[in-house]
């Protein structure tokens, strides 16, 4: 049946999109205020997502279909007053800054940690706040080349002030929203643009992975038509974060020889500057991979049964045989769309890190595709922030998290895995 625009959807496409505007201002006023606590923070998004998940139902039942005008002009409100306020329970943003300081200098950034710096009487005083708020200010910085080009973009734009990074990923997820429109339908789309997670992970709180992440959807969009473009797309992905190496062979395997040769020689000539000065974000990768452990699921469990270096190497020899597996069955299907939610997805369930932003790297795959769990996840991650740090627990380490986060966070996942495997093996069986 053709889909068709219905007065009844848009009425409640507008006055879902109004009542989230309300919602994120309302939020936004109470930062600019007060301080706020965990509580009352995470409660404006709960609500946001209840909001979210009412109107895209209304919006979208039956043959109707939301406009695109309305689903851009209220995913760019949205995040206009996300970048409109100082980013809460958040201090990733002051390495950004420092880090886009130093590149601007001409210096690499992965030489010296930023505790190197603190004696410096060198270093202006805009960026003394930056500095002093740097976590684990005695590791060199662990972010890639290309987000550092993006640090530095926004240095450009608005030295020393955390607004510069939040408009740049605004608008980089305003680009990805442009390109989700010409691969998926109006209500997929919907689903990312009005997400909360998105707009509280780039606008809120300027986490920078969106930078990959549309790299990477840029690559698969243009790998048909314009190989060129696609690869350079995804060398400057896969040089923003590891997520896009799992996804890098699947559009390669698309393209001719010499443009394989290519994105190898590009890859190397984003870090070739690094490389000559004699550091790269290797050491400190290597340190967060061997030590690091938040919000873990799989990878905690086996942590409780094997000495942690064993549960590590376990997790990854499972994610390399569900890798191998998937790659077996797209090259025999023929197949052309690639499953990044099921992959990426199936790597963070057992790393020992997941952090609530990484999901910006499923999502977009997700708005390709008719899973629900995704869109669950993006909504039950949230509760991975009510850790001791957060809410003020002294009975709490600052990153160990309440104890009944984790079962409520996985289990309303595992709920929606359930449903989308349902609902697969009633389409299978359902007569013609």
């Amino acid at each position: 049946m053709k889909q068709k625009f219905s007065i009844h959807g848009n009425v409640w496409l507008f006055l879902g999109g109004v009542v989230s505007v309300l919602l994120y201002w309302y939020l936004s006023r109470e930062i600019a205020g007060s301080s706020i606590k965990i509580e009352r923070y995470i409660g404006y998004f709960g609500v946001a997502f209840v909001v979210y998940a009412a109107t895209i139902f209304l919006a979208t039942r039956g043959t109707s279909i939301p406009p695109l005008t309305y689903i851009l002009v209220f995913a760019v409100l949205f995040r206009v007053i996300g970048v409109s306020v100082t980013p809460q329970f958040e201090d990733d943003y002051f390495r950004y800054i420092w880090d886009g300081f130093i590149l601007s200098g001409f210096d690499n950034p992965y030489q010296h940690p930023p505790s190197h710096y603190f004696a410096d009487e060198n270093v202006p005083e805009e960026y003394q706040n930056a500095l002093n708020g740097v976590n684990y200010p005695d590791l060199p910085t662990i972010y890639a080349p290309t987000l550092q080009f993006s640090f530095l973009i926004a240095h450009w734009i608005w030295p020393a002030q955390v607004m510069g990074l939040q408009l740049v990923y605004s608008i980089v997820d305003v680009l990805l929203i442009l390109l989700l429109a010409q691969m998926t339908d109006r209500r997929s789309l919907m689903l990312y643009a009005w997400n909360p997670l998105v707009i509280k992970e780039i606008a809120f709180t300027a986490h920078p992975d969106v930078a990959g992440v549309m790299l990477l959807i840029a690559a698969i969009f243009f790998v048909k038509n314009r190989p060129l473009l696609s690869v350079v797309s995804l060398a400057l992905s896969v040089c923003a974060k590891p997520f896009a190496w799992i996804i890098a062979p699947f559009i390669l395997l698309r393209l001719r020889k010499t443009y394989v040769f290519l994105f190898v020689i590009l890859v190397l000539m984003i870090y070739l500057p690094f490389l000559l000065s004699g550091a790269t974000d290797f050491t400190t990768l290597s340190t967060f991979g061997q030590l690091w452990e938040y919000n873990a699921a799989v990878y905690h469990v086996l942590s409780q049964i094997l000495p942690a270096a064993n549960a590590r190497l376990l997790c990854g020899a499972i994610f390399v045989v569900m890798y191998l597996v998937y790659v077996r069955h797209y090259r025999a299907s023929g197949q052309t769309g690639i499953r990044g939610d099921i992959l990426l997805g199936g790597l963070l369930v057992l790393s020992p890190v997941i952090n609530p932003w990484y999901l910006l790297w499923i999502l977009p795959f997700a708005s390709l595709n008719r899973d629900i769990w995704p869109w669950v996840a993006s909504c039950a991650v949230l509760l991975s922030y009510f850790t001791g740090l957060n809410m003020g627990d002294s009975s709490l380490a600052s990153y160990e998290q309440a104890r009944w986060v984790k079962p409520v966070e996985f289990g309303m996942i595992a709920l929606a895995v359930l449903f989308d495997a349902y609902r697969r093996r009633c389409e299978k069986v359902k007569p013609d």
